[in-house]
């Protein structure tokens, strides 16, 4: 993966191949990525062997968070067709968390979130949901009725660049713009999120 400008235009590679990106396309996405609102709240440090490890960690770290993303809800047509409710649940914050690993990996991340979004706001989801839940006595966090402007959706990718704004594939970009806009359509609010990598 790489960026670069030449003679005014922008150029990606991308799995071995090279793109010319419109530059007034590239402008317009660009511009929409930097005014994506940045979450202020503070993680730890990815220090971990993977992400399963890191969501632990940062349950604990978080007061009053719960881990949601082991409680898959079945949507039918065989094995493994499920959906992930969020990772962490932090009050009114679905935090969902992915290493950034490239464009397929982050597009991943995002799709996963707007999947999850309307999953929440599906009557017979949220019960599929609470019943699994009933289990460990958390049933109480679904509610009966879904508003999901009460929600914010925390898009946090794990970075080893040190910055507020997650550097992240024009791809990607193109993605999270998109991804962002058809969430905020349905109602909730979105911040992304950079956690710094040790």
């Amino acid at each position: 993966i790489a960026e670069i400008t030449y003679e005014g235009e922008e150029y990606c590679l991308n799995n071995g191949k090279w793109y010319k990106i419109y530059s007034d396309f590239a402008r317009e996405i660009n511009r929409q990525y930097e005014a994506l609102d940045i979450c202020q709240d503070e993680f730890i440090v990815y220090a971990h062997d993977d992400e399963d490890a890191y969501n632990d960690a940062l349950n604990e770290a978080l007061h009053g968070s719960i881990m949601l993303h082991k409680y898959k809800v079945p949507i039918g047509g065989g094995q493994g067709n499920n959906i992930e409710p969020c990772d962490l649940l932090w009050g009114n914050k679905m935090i969902h968390i992915k290493r950034n690993g490239g464009s397929s990996l982050l597009s991943h991340l995002f799709n996963q979130a707007y999947v999850s979004c309307q999953m929440w706001m599906d009557n017979k989801s949220r019960n599929k949901l609470k019943e699994k839940l009933e289990a460990d006595g958390l049933q109480d966090i679904v509610p009966d009725t879904f508003i999901p402007s009460r929600y914010e959706i925390i898009l946090a990718i794990i970075n080893k660049f040190h910055v507020s704004r997650p550097k992240i594939p024009f791809f990607s970009k193109v993605t999270i713009c998109y991804t962002t806009a058809a969430i905020e359509a349905l109602g909730y609010t979105v911040k992304i999120k950079n956690i710094n990598m040790a």
